[in-house]
């Protein structure tokens, strides 16, 4: 069982392969917008998906040195991952993160080979080098150092997915139901309903560029007069 501070560890590693997939997804956006953009589930700069990606394979291939092996492994496991990421918050909050229709070899638009192929390098990397490197890292710090650390950055996660979940809930999202021709019209209205809606919402904005908001209807007032109660 793990101990306290070997839990802090891994939570440190979690973030650390959170924040460098969401510097990868803003890299990958200058490149194909010539722009960045925050992307990701969370207001901070975190794409949890990646960290959970690379936790998963580390205790799937902890016993596993053979790189073919890692390889097709972690392969299988960010093809379950991502598909059944991508199906839960499609059905939770209503709008998809992340689209391969548009690639070869695709399913449902959720995972693609091209994708895959590099999870799978992925795993090696994490596995055989990055793996050892955080480790000794962390473990070099204070354990009651890196437990308060730990637990510091919890809650600012953990206020980050309430606050994130609050306002996409909110905002009723979805995504993917955009006819081509209207993309671009219909997106400039949500984008001025969430540029108006305060910096949090806003953030919304810039990172999802193809989120459709439903507002909620308003309630009609009652013509009719009020009769007083006798």
């Amino acid at each position: 069982m793990l101990t306290l501070g070997e839990i802090a560890t891994w939570f440190l590693i979690f973030l650390t392969y959170s924040c460098i997939g969401w510097f990868m997804e803003v890299v990958v956006s200058v490149q194909m917008h010539h722009r960045p953009s925050n992307r990701g589930f969370l207001i901070g700069p975190l794409c949890p998906i990646y960290g959970a990606g690379a936790l998963v394979m580390t205790f799937l291939l902890r016993n596993t040195e053979n790189i073919i092996e890692i390889f097709i492994v972690s392969i299988v496991a960010a093809t379950v991952l991502e598909y059944g990421t991508s199906y839960v918050m499609e059905k939770l909050f209503r709008v998809r993160w992340w689209d391969y229709s548009h690639e070869k070899f695709n399913i449902n638009g959720r995972v693609c080979l091209k994708m895959l192929l590099a999870f799978g390098i992925m795993g090696v990397i994490v596995t055989r080098i990055t793996n050892p490197i955080l480790l000794d890292f962390y473990n070099n710090i204070n354990e009651i150092g890196r437990i308060a650390i730990a637990t510091t950055l919890f809650s600012i996660v953990l206020t980050d997915i309430i606050v994130t979940s609050w306002l996409i809930i909110g905002c009723r999202a979805t995504a993917g139901t955009l006819q081509a021709d209207a993309t671009d019209e219909i997106t400039a209205n949500i984008h001025e309903i969430l540029m108006n809606q305060g910096k949090l919402r806003r953030r919304l904005a810039k990172a999802f560029p193809n989120m459709e908001i439903q507002q909620k209807p308003k309630r009609r007032r009652s013509s009719k007069p009020k009769t007083s109660a006798k």
